[in-house]
């Protein structure tokens, strides 16, 4: 699988911690299914939040508002780069300048996997995690430490739910 071998990606370049990109690329499932995941929470309620698959309703990923500016700005800035190093037929330079290994760039990937790849990278190292307990409707938000949260209280009842409302339902 092509996730594998972007476990020998060198990320330096990109300016986050490689090292849990490369944990979560070589355990054999999607990187956003692994890095930082913990696969029980247990809610002040004595309930157990379980994190052992993708798509869960009560979990949410999001970035610092901090960080929200910046990202889109790298995003765009990336997209754009690396488009118009592709329309001059210099991928391969790019991906080299960017500390992407030959091994990488060998596997053959299409472009949207390539900019997912170094997208998804970025965000994995700026991204928490938040968990709602589907008991009582505690949120859960991970903290600046990985995997260690702090729980927050609705005030009112009858909020629990809501990662899982889409936003057609929120308005009615």
């Amino acid at each position: 699988m092509w996730w594998r071998a972007a476990a020998r990606v060198d990320v330096s370049l990109l300016g986050i911690d490689a090292e849990p990109l490369r944990e979560a690329l070589s355990c054999g499932v999607h990187s956003q299914d692994c890095v930082g995941a913990m696969s029980k929470l247990l809610c002040t309620c004595g309930n157990t939040i379980r994190d052992n698959t993708s798509s869960l309703p009560y979990k949410a990923a999001f970035l610092k508002d901090m960080h929200c500016e910046p990202f889109s700005d790298w995003f765009v800035g990336e997209v754009q780069s690396y488009v118009a190093a592709v329309e001059r037929g210099e991928a391969h330079s790019w991906l080299l300048s960017r500390g992407y290994s030959e091994d990488y760039i060998a596997l053959g990937l299409d472009h949207g996997n390539v900019l997912y790849d170094h997208i998804h990278a970025r965000f994995i190292e700026l991204r928490r995690t938040a968990y709602e307990c589907s008991a009582c409707g505690r949120v859960h938000l991970e903290t600046v430490e990985d995997n260690m949260f702090v729980a927050y209280t609705p005030d009112s009842p009858g909020n629990s739910g809501v990662f899982s409302k889409k936003s057609d339902e929120r308005a009615s």
